[in-house]
Order: C-alpha cells, then sequence, then structure tokens
C-alpha cells in the first residue's frame, strides 16, 4: 500500500535531499513558504521572497514499500534516514498532505498590498493565536498595523506582514 514517508534531512541540506530523491524517481513533496528579506544595506526598503522549507530537515517521499525498498533513501547525499518509532516508519496519510499543499499554497499566495483597511485578519504568531484582529495599513515593507482586541480594548500593534493570514 503506498504511502507518504516522513524522512530526515542532514541540517541546511532539505533542497539538495529533494533533489537528489526526484533524481531517483521518488515523488517527493517538501513544504515551501515564500519568506521576505530585507535587501543589503540599513535603510534598504528592497524586500525580495526566496521559498524555506515549511518544516526543517524533513520531506516526505510516497512509495509502496512492497514495490520499491525505502532502504536506498538513507544513503542518499543530503538525507539522514527514514523517520522511525522503533521499526515501525513514520507516514503521513493522503488527507494531510493535501491539507499541506493546500496551506503552504494559500500562504504563498495572500498578498497584502490587495487587503482592504477594517479587514478581518489572524495572527500567526504566538499568544495572539485567539485574538481578533483587524488590519490598519502596511507600515513599511515587511510589517503592517493591526488592531487586537486587548483586555476589552483595541490596541494597534505592528506586527511582521509573513505573520498575517485570512481568518480560517
Amino acid at each position: 500500500m503506498e504511502s507518504w514517508f516522513l524522512i530526515n534531512c542532514k541540517a541546511g541540506q532539505d533542497e539538495k535531499a529533494e533533489y537528489n530523491l526526484r533524481a531517483q524517481d521518488f515523488e517527493v513533496f517538501r513544504p515551501k513558504v515564500d519568506v521576505g528579506e530585507r535587501g543589503a544595506g540599513a535603510e534598504s526598503s528592497n524586500v525580495n521572497t526566496r521559498l524555506e522549507s515549511l518544516f526543517p530537515r524533513y520531506l516526505f517521499i510516497h512509495l509502496d514499500p512492497q514495490v520499491r525498498s525505502i532502504a536506498p533513501v538513507a544513503s542518499t547525499p543530503g538525507v539522514r534516514g527514514p523517520v522511525r518509532f522503533g521499526t515501525v516508519y513514520a507516514t503521513a496519510s493522503e488527507d494531510l498532505i493535501e491539507q499541506l499543499r493546500a496551506d503552504t499554497a494559500s500562504l504563498s499566495s495572500i498578498d497584502p498590498g490587495t487587503w482592504e483597511k477594517d479587514r478581518p485578519v489572524r495572527i500567526d504568531r504566538v499568544g495572539f493565536e485567539s485574538m481578533r484582529a483587524t488590519y490598519c495599513n502596511p507600515h513599511g515593507a515587511e510589517r503592517s498595523a493591526v488592531l487586537v482586541d486587548l483586555l476589552g480594548r483595541q490596541a494597534r500593534i505592528v506586527v511582521p506582514t509573513r505573520c498575517i493570514r485570512a481568518p480560517s
């Protein structure tokens, strides 16, 4: 039966592992998100984006272990090996993989430049998950101002734009 196996990669070698596993004709899924970073210079307002692993050092491969051995994966450059719990390999359901595909696509497709003032948003940061928030305006190239309900009052705070999501 085909499954998605969780693979542990060597530090900083997620992309290399993905490339080498694909070269061996494995179906690979490495969830990635856009990450903004400021250009060179202290006063630079240029923001470049690059893709980073959503789960650094981990990716998934899809295979049927009765048809194809998982053993060669461990000797692939960039890979530490399949994740196991004793003798049982860690696997993910097809539903989980599809949800991750949808979630990472939506994280990459949100364009704060199209957000409207007073639009409800969600802040994806520890401590803010349950707070209601309202989008105010961009605050520089990498940040946005939002209103949050804090102790019964609205407070205007500035957060990294990459942490703002559409409400679920």
